[in-house]
C-alpha cells in the first residue's frame, strides 16, 4: 500500500456514525453513505487495502452533493474535487474495526 502523507489527526471529527447503505458494492462496500449525530452526510470511498487494513477515503458532502451523485448530475470526481472546506480524510481499518 502506498504511503501517504498527510497530518495524523488520531480520529475522524465524526461522532456516532451510522451507515445508511452502500452505493457501490463490488465483492464488499466500496462507495457508503453514513450520517453522524448531527446529520451530516458522511462518505466512505475504499481506495486500497494489505494484508492488515483497507483504507478508505472519507469525506463530508452537502446534501445537495449526495442528490446529484444519486440524480447523476455530478460525478464522484466532481464530488471528490470540491470538498466542505476542502478537507478529507484517509481511514485504516483493520478486521476488527479500529
Amino acid at each position: 500500500m502506498e504511503k501517504m502523507n498527510g497530518e495524523n489527526i488520531g480520529v475522524l471529527p465524526f461522532k456516532k456514525l451510522r451507515k445508511v447503505k452502500d452505493l457501490i458494492y463490488f465483492d464488499g462496500p466500496v462507495l457508503s453513505h453514513f450520517n453522524d449525530k448531527y446529520g451530516k452526510d458522511i462518505l466512505f470511498y475504499w481506495v486500497d487495502h494489505n494484508e492488515e487494513v483497507n483504507r478508505w477515503i472519507v469525506l463530508q458532502i452537502t446534501p445537495q452533493q449526495l442528490n446529484d451523485y444519486l440524480e447523476q448530475i455530478k460525478s464522484l470526481e466532481d464530488i471528490f474535487s470540491n470538498p466542505i472546506n476542502d478537507v478529507f480524510y484517509t481511514v485504516e481499518i483493520g478486521d476488527k474495526l479500529e
